[in-house]
């Protein structure tokens, strides 16, 4: 499936923040779907492409704002694939991308730990230029 454009501001030439991606949602209190448990166990198995495929299908499906937290962890996972490919910039557009769009959901939403993935990634981020572009990278998303 393709993914499509991202609306960007004729006037900055920035992505747009979709309606409703700032705020947070009552559904932070529901259990995580299984669709949300299988895409954060392949985030965590490194199998970034495959979460990605997984959250989409889960975030093109969900009209409430919690589509902005599934959205937020493919974002990041996307990033952890470009990185792995040596693709810098673009590792970097995504995971400042997830990083704004998990933003809304902390501490904790639908069981998973959004501070710690965010503070996992704004490391990552402010340490990018020091990294082995060959090197591995991991993060682990928790469930509380």
């Amino acid at each position: 499936m393709a993914i499509p454009a991202i609306p960007r501001s004729p006037r900055t030439g920035l992505p747009l923040i979709p309606k409703g991606a700032g705020r947070r949602t009552g559904r932070c209190d529901d259990a995580a779907p299984a669709l949300l448990r299988t895409g954060i166990a392949q985030f965590n198995s490194g199998d970034y492409w495959e979460c990605h495929e997984t959250l989409e299908e889960l975030w093109r499906g969900e009209p409430d704002p919690v589509r902005y937290l599934y959205q937020g962890i493919l974002l990041a996972g996307v990033g952890l694939l470009h990185l792995r490919r040596g693709n810098r910039r673009g590792a970097l557009s995504k995971l400042r991308a997830a990083v704004r769009r998990l933003e809304p959901y902390v501490p904790v939403c639908m069981g998973v730990d959004v501070a710690s993935l965010r503070a996992d990634l704004l490391r990552l981020i402010s340490h990018l230029d020091e990294l082995d572009a060959a090197a591995p990278v991991a993060l682990r998303i928790s469930m509380q």
